[in-house]
């Protein structure tokens, strides 16, 4: 939490209701394509009760992002898909990375659009597309029973590494998928 406080000062941490909270104004600078943007949001970010085991969500509190630009139930920031955001924050299990990665990215992409009108670095499709789209990339694949089969696979208890990957290679899961799907197995259970 001091990292955030020196990073952002205008960030401050509460508790109300035996929830966590860190509320306040979000001062980024970012570049894509030689066009900065330079933005402030007012946002309240909320710790689960199993964090660090579970990331936070995030509120923009200013009323300046619309209900249908990419959020979730409960007016949250749709950061990424839930596996997407889990990966990510369970590699760190830190705040600082949240929020100078997912939500300044999430920030600055709708910063860049309210000013030049247009997506900067394209965007994922909403719901179920927008999972599939996910999953296509960490499978390597867009073909629906593939996916579909290392996703049975991800709610399994044991991977067994001697058994074919599911992906056609031919290959076992020992020689193929065997460390993605540990990575995302893990965080599918929690």
């Amino acid at each position: 939490m001091k990292t955030i406080a020196l990073c952002y000062p205008d960030l401050h941490y509460k508790i109300r209701d035996k929830k966590v909270f860190i509320n306040g104004r979000l001062d980024f600078k970012a570049k894509y394509n030689n066009r900065e943007i330079i933005d402030s949001y007012l946002i309240s970010i909320q710790f689960p009760d199993n964090y660090p085991d579970y990331h936070p969500y995030v509120k923009e509190t200013g009323g300046r992002i619309p209900g249908d630009y990419h959020k979730l139930k409960g007016d949250y920031l749709c950061l990424g898909t839930e596996m997407e955001v889990s990966c990510f924050f369970n590699k760190q299990k830190r705040i600082e990375p949240y929020i100078n990665k997912l939500l300044i990215d999430y920030l600055f992409r709708f910063s860049y659009i309210e000013k030049y009108g247009e997506e900067p670095h394209g965007e994922r499709s909403h719901g179920r597309k927008g999972k599939f789209e996910f999953y296509s990339e960490i499978f390597g694949t867009t073909d629906i029973p593939i996916i579909i089969d290392f996703l049975k696979l991800l709610l399994k208890d044991k991977i067994h590494g001697h058994q074919k990957c599911p992906c056609g290679s031919g290959k076992s899961l020992r020689n193929c998928h065997l460390q993605i799907l540990i990575t995302y197995s893990n965080i599918s259970r929690n």
